[in-house]
């Protein structure tokens, strides 16, 4: 095992000898072996039947897939499926096959903060590999005795920025959201809902896909309002609901959820539209494109409980469906024009996309 991890140290990876998964090297992440001087001085003879441990973190990314058909578990379905909801395609890369059937996907990242996750998203399968962690590598052996195996010989690809951002969101919002699903039925967001509820919003909006965890609530009361400026009764909302949630939410949500949503949508009426940017939208007197930004907007407010937002134009672009950026930030600075909204820059040391502080007026 020594000559291939001298193959994998001399192709650019950070290894350290495992016990199955478990690591022999204390510090294992701060002093993983990283040329060949080394592997001769810490690779000893104890090692030579042990797997080897690729390290992630600082500039490599491993997506983790992993496949429990015993439990119903099936990585890749579910990494095909978020990413087809979000529109992002994944290019060509150097993946492996784990022992157990899953798989490995390697890509190049140039943020350092995105931290390891397991169960991504609660999407079932999809484990995050970046600092401070690692993959066992070929041609380590599963405890199922099956070996883990190369795919290909491919180069490392760079991850996806819409992806990348979408990690980077996660890590940074996760203690703020994730209470949100609950926030629909608090008594402080109803008020908010009846706020930011509209009817040029509204006819714009489908239900389509997989409904994930931290979008469920706010999915469902926005296809209820709709339902309700449509004319159809409350019984016949609470079982659309109810349908939408069993067939597309991802965990479900339970029926005292649903209820509280259903109670929710019942008290809204147009009349009690009091601020005055929700007004201005709701009358129709700025373009469609500022409309949409302007709601997607508030939206992000309302479930940070907060009226500032941290976002990069090209995720506003990416949730109202405009892919030129010019457009959205002629659409932002008409909201800034009628002082709806005030835009700051923030500075971003990620290499990323450009965030910008909004503040909802």
């Amino acid at each position: 095992m020594k000559n291939e991890a001298l193959n994998l140290i001399e192709k650019g990876f950070k290894i350290v000898p495992c016990d199955g998964k478990i690591p022999c090297i204390k510090n294992w992440t701060e002093n993983p072996i990283c040329s060949k001087e080394e592997l001769d001085k810490r690779w000893t003879a104890q090692y030579d039947h042990d797997n080897i441990l690729i390290v992630t973190g600082n500039g490599l990314l491993v997506i983790d897939c992993d496949i429990k058909l015993d439990k119903n578990i099936n990585g890749l379905n579910s990494l095909n499926n978020f990413l087809n909801e979000k529109q992002i395609k994944l290019p060509q890369t150097l993946s492996a096959t784990t022992g157990s059937g899953g798989k490995h996907f390697y890509f190049r990242t140039n943020s350092k903060n995105i931290k390891n996750r397991v169960n991504l998203f609660n999407l079932g399968g999809i484990d995050i590999r970046a600092n401070k962690g690692g993959v066992v590598a070929p041609p380590s052996i599963h405890a199922n005795g099956n070996p883990y195996t190369w795919d290909n010989s491919c180069d490392i690809a760079l991850l996806p920025p819409e992806l990348e951002d979408i990690l980077i969101y996660y890590d940074e919002y996760k203690k703020e959201n994730s209470k949100k699903d609950k926030s629909i039925s608090s008594k402080e967001n109803k008020t908010k809902e009846k706020k930011l509820k509209s009817g040029s919003f509204k006819e714009s909006y489908r239900v389509t896909g997989v409904i994930y965890e931290g979008e469920r609530n706010e999915t469902l009361f926005r296809l209820g309002s709709l339902l309700k400026d449509l004319g159809l009764s409350d019984e016949t909302i609470y079982e659309t609901l109810k349908s939408e949630n069993k067939l597309k939410c991802q965990p479900m949500l339970d029926n005292e959820e649903i209820n509280l949503i259903c109670t929710s949508i019942e008290k809204f009426t147009h009349e009690e539209f009091k601020t005055k940017g929700l007004c201005s939208i709701y009358d129709k007197k700025i373009n469609p494109t500022a409309q949409a930004v302007y709601y997607y907007l508030w939206w992000r407010a309302l479930f940070l409980k907060n009226n500032t937002v941290y976002v990069s134009q090209e995720e506003i672009g990416s949730a109202v469906g405009i892919k030129s950026m010019s457009v959205i930030r002629q659409a932002t600075k008409i909201l800034q024009d009628r002082e709806l909204i005030n835009k700051i820059l923030v500075p971003n040391s990620n290499g990323g996309h450009s965030v910008y502080c909004y503040t909802i007026l």
